[in-house]
């Protein structure tokens, strides 16, 4: 399964970097980082969770400002420290925002 997510992971972060490269497409990289952020969360390694969240960021400066962004950084913290009432509060405030 590790492998799988892994595998997952490494495609979200390709096509979020041939995102970056095109124009049209760059405002759509913050999704691809999104979801493999999400799936880094799934491996349950808070270090490389961490990581993610700092290269995405670098990578693309609009993530760090946009919801999804700021999301993932979020729920990081709470993964790390192990705060299941925030975790669970964080992903409950972007749920009420998104339409």
């Amino acid at each position: 399964k590790d492998n799988e997510l892994q595998a997952a992971i490494e495609i979200f972060e390709a096509e979020g970097e041939k995102a970056l490269q095109n124009t049209l497409l760059q405002y759509g990289a913050k999704d691809h980082f999104f979801r493999a952020g999400i799936l880094h969360l799934a491996t349950g390694d808070t270090v490389n969770v961490n990581l993610a969240v700092d290269k995405y960021r670098s990578q693309d400066p609009r993530f760090s400002g946009s919801r999804e962004g700021a999301l993932l950084g979020s729920l990081a913290e709470a993964f790390e420290e192990k705060n299941i009432d925030m975790f669970v509060e964080k992903l409950q405030d972007f749920d009420a925002i998104t339409p």
